[in-house]
């Protein structure tokens, strides 16, 4: 064979059964070491390898059909790895609602009665503060105990909850902090 022959065999794209095969085998390898939902799995495979998106389709589903890529089983992972982490509902349904699960899939995942998302907030709440003491209950550093819940993705409710809660703990406090009122403004009376 000439050289030219050999330039041009190689510079000719894979076709699309090749294409598949090797979009399948790294897919697997990529799922082996972790689960993917289907938008991002599709994200990765589309940086790696010329694909028309039929054939990248084609792949998805065989993996899903074969179970090695399920949206229901990422959710569930990142539901699990989030509420261990002290997350709150909101912030995980933004969470998986940004890597393309379906938002009916992520209700009914999360859909749990409030009390539980309370109880949620309030394990957050003594892991993050620990045990109140006195010195600690004023309004400014309440205020900072409700920016750690709500930017950990916990309601209003649930945060007023939890913080009730929490300061129940403390034995004789001299006065009732507001709590995610219009703002932690401290009564004249406490002046």
């Amino acid at each position: 064979m000439s050289d030219e022959h050999l330039a041009t065999e190689h510079s000719e794209p894979p076709n699309q059964e090749e294409t598949a095969r090797a979009l399948y085998a790294r897919a697997v390898r990529l799922l082996a070491r972790r689960d993917y939902s289907q938008q991002e799995l599709r994200q990765k495979l589309a940086q790696h390898q010329e694909a028309s998106p039929e054939v990248l389709d084609a792949v998805l589903l065989r993996l899903q059909a074969e179970r090695w890529q399920s949206d229901l089983r990422y959710a569930q992972s990142v539901i699990d790895k989030r509420t261990h982490q002290g997350y709150g509902r909101k912030r995980m349904m933004l969470e998986l609602q940004q890597q393309g699960i379906q938002r009916e899939l992520i209700y009914q995942l999360l859909e749990k009665n409030d009390a539980y998302w309370t109880e949620q907030a309030f394990k957050r709440l003594r892991q993050y503060a620990g045990v109140p003491q006195a010195e600690q209950v004023n309004p400014k550093y309440i205020q900072r105990l409700q920016r750690h819940l709500y930017h950990r993705g916990f309601t209003h409710e649930q945060i007023r909850a939890a913080l009730e809660h929490w300061l129940a703990d403390l034995p004789q406090v001299s006065w009732n902090p507001p709590l995610l009122d219009d703002g932690l403004n401290a009564s004249a009376s406490h002046h």
